[in-house]
């Protein structure tokens, strides 16, 4: 009789943690380009002045490319938590190596973006 009402007892308790869920590509991916879209203006900003072989608009090249470095990077953030999550690894160690490879292309987009004008 005791096992009986062991075992309802176990069926009716309730969980009330949450499953561990992976980062949204879409989230990630914008989170990755806010912060690539305020650290090329500030660069742009604090530019003094052209040369006039740039051409008139060599600002819209950083503009473009380095934001999508940086959703570049945010979607490598949201696919190396998605595979923490399916391997059941330290999601941390992968988030650690992610940001890694988040900094990584957001510098390679800074080096694309302005090759030519800054960069030569």
């Amino acid at each position: 009789m005791k096992s009986i009402e062991n075992q309802m007892e176990a069926s009716t308790k309730v969980n009330y943690s949450k499953p561990l869920q992976a980062f949204s590509y879409v989230t990630c991916m914008r989170n990755g380009a806010i912060p690539a879209i305020f650290l090329v203006s500030l660069f742009l900003i604090s530019a003094d002045k052209s040369f006039p072989e740039w051409g008139a608009y060599w600002q819209i090249k950083p503009i473009l490319i380095v934001p999508i470095a940086g959703i570049l990077g945010g979607s490598i953030i949201a696919f190396f938590d998605r595979v923490a999550l399916q391997m059941g690894w330290s999601r941390g160690l992968f988030i650690a190596f992610s940001v890694i490879a988040y900094i990584i292309c957001l510098w390679r987009g800074f080096v694309l973006g302005f090759n030519g004008t800054y960069w030569n």
